[in-house]
C-alpha cells in the first residue's frame, strides 16, 4: 500500500535522524569506525595507528614486533583465546572483559580440562591497560610468561579499546 516515494522519503528521513542524533551526542559514525579498524590493525596485523610496528617484549627481555607482535597470535582472531600446553590464554573480547553478566563461561578449548575460562572480577580501561603493558592481572598479580608488555600510546590504546 506504500508507494515506492514514499518508503524512500522515509529511508531518507531516518538516514537523517540518525545523523542529527549522532551528531548530538557527538559521536560520529565515521570516526568510531575508523578508531575500531586502526584497534583491529593492531590486533590482527600488529600495526600501530601511525603506521609503526606495535612491540612487544617477552618475559625474558626478547622483543617481537609487527605481525609477530599481534594479539591474535595467541587470544585467536575471535578474541576467544587457547590453551597451549599448561597455558590458559583468556578470552578478551568485551564480553570477558567487562563482563555484565555473574561469570559468562567460554570453552577456550574443550580438548583439555583446564579449557575453560577462570572468573575473575570485571576489567575497567585502566586495569585494561596495565594488563597491556605492564602484563599485570585485575590483583596486580603477573600473567603468564608468554603474555608480552606492549609499548602504547594513547592513541594506540584508544583503538584497541574501541575494536576490543
Amino acid at each position: 500500500m506504500f508507494t515506492g516515494a514514499f518508503r524512500k522519503g522515509s529511508v531518507e528521513m531516518l538516514i537523517m535522524l540518525t545523523m542529527v542524533v549522532g551528531a548530538m551526542s557527538g559521536k560520529s559514525v565515521v570516526a568510531d569506525n575508523a578508531l575500531q579498524e586502526s584497534g583491529r590493525r593492531i590486533y590482527e596485523e600488529g600495526l600501530m595507528p601511525n603506521g609503526e610496528p606495535l612491540k612487544g617484549i617477552r618475559f625474558d627481555g626478547s622483543m617481537v614486533e609487527g605481525q609477530d607482535a599481534a594479539c591474535m597470535n595467541c587470544h585467536r582472531k575471535s578474541g576467544m583465546g587457547g590453551v597451549e600446553g599448561s597455558t590458559v590464554i583468556s578470552p578478551i573480547n568485551a564480553r570477558f572483559l567487562f563482563k555484565r553478566e555473574e561469570h559468562p563461561l567460554a570453552i577456550v578449548d574443550a580438548r583439555h580440562r583446564m579449557g575453560f575460562n577462570q572468573p575473575h572480577a570485571s576489567f575497567t580501561m585502566e586495569t585494561l591497560d596495565k594488563a597491556i603493558e605492564q602484563g599485570l592481572g585485575l590483583a596486580g598479580e603477573n600473567f603468564s610468561r608468554s603474555m608480552r608488555r606492549y609499548v602504547m600510546d594513547d592513541a594506540s590504546r584508544s583503538a584497541l579499546h574501541a575494536y576490543l
